[in-house]
Order: structure tokens, then sequence, then C-alpha cells
């Protein structure tokens, strides 16, 4: 039971003012977390030298399932990945994420979407 609200309270929490003015970090928005899409993306960034000491921010509005929670828990990615539970469309969660001083934002789309650009929002403007 302690568990299960430690990983609530995580999910619900943020990336520490602290944190965000002496690590670099940045923040990655999805409707959905999609393992295979997610380790991807993490092994893609985390290939290149100059970004080993980057943190990367899960922002997506759905819990974790099983699978990518054991997967993130591993000691290689709890020291370089946060999940927040929350919506790249709503301000409080961005300013929980600490959009305002990473470094990028990266917004990933399903990959079994037929139109993604259908999937981020209809508010948003695509040039």
């Amino acid at each position: 039971m302690a568990f299960l609200w430690m990983e609530r309270t995580k999910q619900g929490g943020s990336y520490s003012r602290q944190r965000a003015e002496s690590e670099n970090h940045v923040v990655v928005c999805a409707t959905q977390l999609q393992t295979d899409v997610i380790m991807d993306f993490l092994n893609e960034f985390y290939a290149h030298p100059k970004l080993q000491d980057y943190f990367v921010v899960l922002l997506a509005p759905s819990e974790l399932d099983n699978n990518l929670r054991r997967i993130l828990s591993v000691p290689l990615w709890a020291q370089r990945v946060m999940y927040i539970q929350g919506s790249a469309l709503k301000d409080q969660d961005l300013v929980r994420a600490k959009v305002d001083d990473a470094e990028g934002c990266f917004i990933l789309a399903s990959r079994n979407e037929a139109n993604p650009a259908a999937v981020v929002s209809p508010g948003l403007i695509f040039l």
C-alpha cells in the first residue's frame, strides 16, 4: 500500500526548481505511453555522447503501465528519467515539468495513428 502511495505521489509531483536550475533536462510530451515508442526515444536520445548528463521528464495524461514502470525502475533509467502524469495542454502541468527551464521539448505521437497530427490536439497548429 505504501509503495502505491509513493508511486502516485511521484506521478503527481513535479521536477524540482533546484534540479531544473542545476541540471540540463528535456521534456517529452506524449498522449499515450507506448513502451516501444518511449524506449526508442530514450535509446536514440542517449546515444549521443553530449546528452549523457541530461535528465528526461516524461509528461503524459495516462498512468504508467506495469511494463514501462518496470523498465523505468531499472537503475540506468531511474537515474535519468522522471514521469509526471499531466497534459502538455495544461499550464500547471508544464510548470510542474519545468518546461521554461528545459533545454528542449519533444512531442511524441502514437505510431499506430493514421494521422499523427490528430492525436496531439485540434488546438495546436502545425506549420
